[in-house]
């Protein structure tokens, strides 16, 4: 590609297209004049998705294609006035094959780019995610959003649906969101170590919030809460609209057992060692929680108090593509037993029925020998991917 402008971008080919790539690392400079570029996707047919904002066009050749999406309801009404977009590139990203962009304003850029499709298999869906700058009551935070087109078997000229996620601090700034195979994405709303709300939905492969039986928040069609799997609710799955992980303490109890024979289990850590607790949260309370008269007492078995903030992260999400299982990487505010402040991690596996597969805290709860200890203070878990090689999730 000739040389367009004055921003830099540096692309390896072999982090551009993800694990389980087989291509050889092949360094490619060159310019443009986008304000930014944030994501690269390798698609089947060997060309490229470059992922990013600008405050014009004009640093594109004249001779560029350029395609204005359609996009459905996008809130950006406090936005800058960028141009959000992905440039398509050849295939050794020489030539600029079209620049795809939403309407100047209409979001502040497009983050990420995601594809249903196995590593290495056709192209099928391609979604997309983008910052936006709105009011809480319009979802400002983030957008994601399905385009018509998967640049293989035909080029896009719209999103077919657009999902407005209200989003602050990490939330907003990591876009925890994955696609599925059957086209279904999972992802976090809210805010992360705050008071107000934090939650996970699901969105069907029209765009519509979708019903997990398996997770233990549902709304019903009249908006109320109902507290059970579905199979528990008087009327079934039939008497519920969609579902959620509620990742607030106050009020609730979710990743928390329901029983004593739950929270008193002692259950390999997948570390060699063991841990107490089926659930994750299990660990920073004095016993398990009634759904019908949530408490929040403590501290747990290794002396693990509650932070002051009842609602906790969750900085990253993503879905195998083979089996539709879901991976969560999130952190507790806690506060160790000296007082000290602290963030404790826990990685949690589900499945696409939202029943709980494993969890992990990344490190011994117990040591080997039994023995409960307590680990060195704060730990996020900054990033989650599938290596389909090997079969295995990378933390």
């Amino acid at each position: 590609m000739q040389p367009l402008s004055n921003s830099l971008f540096a692309l390896w080919l072999a982090l551009a297209t993800g694990l389980g790539c087989s291509l050889h690392a092949q360094p490619i400079v060159t310019y443009l004049g986008a304000d930014a570029l944030y994501d690269v996707v390798q698609l089947s047919d060997g060309t490229h998705l470059l992922a990013g904002q600008a405050q014009d066009l004009a640093w594109l050749p004249a001779a560029t294609v350029r395609v204005e999406l359609g996009h459905p309801g996008i809130s950006n009404a406090n936005g800058t006035g960028r141009y959000a977009f992905l440039l398509h590139l050849s295939r050794d990203m020489t030539t600029a094959l079209g620049c795809y962009h939403l309407p100047q304003g209409t979001a502040e850029d497009i983050r990420f780019i995601k594809v249903s499709n196995l590593p290495r298999a056709a192209t099928a869906g391609v979604f997309i995610s983008g910052n936006t700058r709105d009011t809480r009551n319009n979802g400002g935070g983030y957008f994601i959003g399905k385009l018509d087109g998967n640049f293989v078997d035909a080029l896009p000229t719209t999103l077919v649906w657009t999902a407005n996620v209200w989003a602050e601090g990490d939330v907003k700034t990591n876009h925890p969101w994955d696609v599925d195979g059957l086209g279904r994405v999972v992802y976090a709303r809210g805010q992360s170590h705050a008071y107000d709300w934090a939650s996970v939905h699901r969105l069907d492969a029209d765009g519509q919030p979708d019903l997990v039986p398996n997770w233990r928040i549902h709304w019903q069609p009249d908006g109320q809460e109902f507290r059970g799997t579905a199979a528990q609710h008087p009327q079934g799955a039939a008497g519920l609209d969609n579902s959620g992980l509620v990742l607030k303490t106050w009020g609730r109890c979710e990743l928390r057992s329901h029983t004593w024979d739950d929270y008193l289990a002692v259950l390999p850590d997948g570390n060699g060692g063991t841990r107490q607790g089926t659930w994750p949260w299990d660990a920073f309370f004095d016993g398990p929680c009634d759904p019908n008269a949530p408490q929040n007492t403590g501290p747990g078995y290794t002396g693990y108090r509650l932070g002051a903030t009842p609602v906790q992260s969750l900085s990253a999400i993503v879905c195998d593509r083979t089996t539709n299982t879901v991976y969560l990487g999130m952190n507790m505010k806690t506060v160790l037993p000296d007082g000290n402040p602290d963030f404790e991690p826990a990685v949690v596996a589900m499945d696409d029925t939202g029943s709980l597969l494993w969890w992990s805290r990344l490190y011994h709860e117990r040591t080997p020998e039994g023995e409960p200890r307590n680990s060195s203070p704060d730990q996020y878990v900054d990033a989650l991917a599938i290596d389909y090689i090997q079969g295995q999730l990378v933390v």
